[in-house]
């Protein structure tokens, strides 16, 4: 079960996330991209996957 509420939990963010994004409701300090942006935003709820992070894995080629 936990597999599954976790599963719905990322869904419900990246749908918000594309919803403001659709309604144009985000900052435009973010840009038009929306990788970028994502990649701006989701850190601030999960640190722990920041690519900021001193012992984060290098980005995927």
């Amino acid at each position: 079960m936990r597999r599954r509420s976790t599963a719905i939990a990322a869904w419900s963010i990246v749908h918000g996330f594309a919803t403001l994004r659709s309604a144009g409701a985000l900052p435009p300090e973010l840009g038009t991209d929306p990788a970028a942006a994502a990649r701006t935003v989701l850190p601030e709820l999960f640190p722990e996957a920041s690519p900021n992070r001193p012992d984060a894995p290098p980005p995927a080629r």
